[in-house]
């Protein structure tokens, strides 16, 4: 504070009158108030969110901050951490469940009165799923549906593959969107059909995927011939039932070559594949 002393002389009666006062000047206590209010901040469920707001420098010390939700005070604690920096006032809490979202509130206080201001706080949620695909065991040329159910935050970014492949719609499968859920549908199958079906979703938030196995009942039978030690050639069949097969072998072959063939059955089901070897031997 500063002290000012003024005198005022003035003449009466030829005589001198001597007044004298004193004016004390009072700094000025200025109302805080906001340059920069809170805003609308969106975060990520499952990390930190950052609420922040901006005093004016103008505003006279000491000041107050106290931060609030809806009308519950927040305090500092494990889940909230109150910084106040220069003339940054800032709220960090980690967005663990739905109710940490909502409206916030900061109030600054001094001697000359208060300021608020408020914002929103929103969460995006990674995608999670609700109902996940189910293995499946069919029979031959049997149609096949893989579906899924999730929730999170759209939008969202849906694939589907088979083993590492990514499928496409088109005259063997057709694949379905809608706003949560998805599915596709596999027409004809057989055993060339058969693997890991997986399917993969993603938003701003995260990823997450699900996988079911397809399995197709058949026989698969593998025909080795071998000429002497090595192997001539290799055949792959698939039979989805038989009760006998006939082999023949074209040209004739040179004196005195042996001829092996390995004869492999295997029946694919839900349970481990049972497999059957028979050595078939020609001397020609």
């Amino acid at each position: 504070n500063k002290v000012l002393r003024f005198a005022c002389v003035s003449h009466s009666n030829n005589q001198l009158n001597t007044l004298f006062c004193t004016l004390y000047a009072i700094d000025q206590i200025i109302k805080p108030s906001f340059t920069r209010k809170l805003k609308e901040t969106e975060g990520i469920k499952g990390s930190f969110a950052q609420l922040d707001c901006l005093v004016s420098v103008a505003g006279s010390l000491p000041l107050s901050v106290e931060w609030s939700k809806g009308k519950q005070k927040i305090t500092k604690c494990s889940k909230y951490k109150l910084l106040h920096i220069d003339n940054t006032i800032s709220l960090e809490l980690k967005l663990t469940e739905s109710s940490d979202t909502g409206e916030y509130s900061c109030r600054v206080t001094n001697k000359a009165g208060n300021c608020v201001c408020s914002g929103i706080l929103t969460a995006k949620v990674p995608p999670s799923f609700v109902a996940e695909p189910e293995s499946q065991a069919v029979t031959p040329k049997s149609t096949v549906l893989f579906r899924s159910v999730f929730e999170g935050t759209p939008p969202f970014a849906i694939k589907w593959f088979k083993d590492d492949m990514e499928l496409i719609s088109g005259l063997s499968c057709t694949i379905r969107l809608e706003k949560y859920s998805s599915s596709v549908e596999l027409y004809s199958v057989g055993t060339l059909q058969c693997g890991i079906y997986s399917c993969h979703i993603s938003n701003d938030a995260g990823a997450v995927k699900s996988a079911a196995e397809l399995l197709v009942k058949g026989w698969t039978i593998l025909f080795l011939v071998h000429h002497r030690h090595s192997i001539n050639s290799i055949f792959v069949l698939h039979f989805y039932s038989f009760s006998f097969f006939t082999i023949i072998l074209s040209g004739r072959p040179s004196h005195h070559f042996f001829y092996s063939i390995y004869v492999v059955f295997r029946i694919t089901c839900p349970h481990p594949p049972y497999v059957t070897l028979i050595r078939l031997t020609m001397v020609t």
